[in-house]
């Protein structure tokens, strides 16, 4: 699924716990880098979606981008953090996932944070980046 505005504020909207995805730094230990529900290896070129029991390969398009969003309903704003695994998935699994992109919520930040956001989207996709040329 790829996120429109609409789509991410229907996701913000219905997400009870939506309080507990502020993101306010990226996490690290001696096997990941951790940012919001999406955890990167530092070993192998994967990263995790907690709570779905899978790892998973980058692709050349895997990238984490940001959206920024209000949500009217309640008068929520902030900006969205996004993990894009792929733009057009693997033809082998269209039947399955159709033709849209592949995205993740990963949490959110306040306006305020955006120059900091900016740099923490910036710092994983070098990442990102490094794990598709090197390998690990």
């Amino acid at each position: 699924m790829e996120f429109t505005h609409g789509i991410l504020c229907g996701v913000i909207l219905m997400d009870p716990l939506i309080s507990l995805k502020e993101i306010k730094e990226i996490e690290q230990n001696d096997d990941c880098w951790r940012i919001g529900v999406i955890e990167i290896s530092k070993h192998q070129p994967l990263f995790c979606p907690l709570l779905m029991g899978f790892s998973s390969g980058f692709t050349p398009t895997s990238r984490f981008h940001l959206m920024e969003y209000h949500v009217i309903e309640n008068d929520l704003q902030g900006i969205a953090i996004i993990f894009r695994q792929f733009d057009h998935p693997n033809p082998i699994y269209f039947d399955e996932y159709g033709d849209e992109p592949d995205e993740y919520f990963v949490g959110w930040t306040s306006l305020e944070r955006m120059e900091e956001a900016k740099k923490w989207v910036l710092s994983l996709n070098g990442i990102i980046a490094k794990k598709l040329h090197f390998g690990g």
